[in-house]
């Protein structure tokens, strides 16, 4: 799993606290029922939906998605511990590029192409 800068790890942090928070409150389950379901600590889920700049294990994110039905991938990502994947256009691109014949030049003089560069 990749870690994000320390620099950035607050903004994420904030940032997943609002979704566990509105998904709890959509479960009706109150913060104490959610760690005993989560099998997390009560503390660390406080200050996850405060805002607070906490390192969120990757076990945590899982436990919360799995009891709240949020989407693992998503919120991995949200919390800082993966990166979303590059499309697979990038890979098109080099695919294509590797089978491209060289780029000609038309010759000044015919206008004709160049097959030299």
């Amino acid at each position: 799993m990749l870690q994000p800068p320390v620099e950035a790890q607050g903004l994420e942090q904030s940032a997943l606290g609002k979704p566990v928070e509105l998904a709890r409150r959509r479960a009706k389950l109150g913060i104490e029922e959610l760690a005993t379901s989560a099998d997390i600590e009560i503390a660390d889920l406080i200050a996850l939906e405060s805002g607070e700049p906490v390192m969120v294990e990757p076990r945590t994110v899982y436990r919360l998605c799995e009891v709240l039905q949020l989407p693992q991938a998503g919120v991995m990502e949200l919390a800082g511990l993966t990166q979303k994947r590059a499309s697979s256009l990038g890979a098109a691109v080099v695919r294509f590029a590797a089978h491209s014949k060289s780029i000609e030049k038309l010759s000044h003089e015919s206008g004709e192409l160049s097959t030299s560069l």
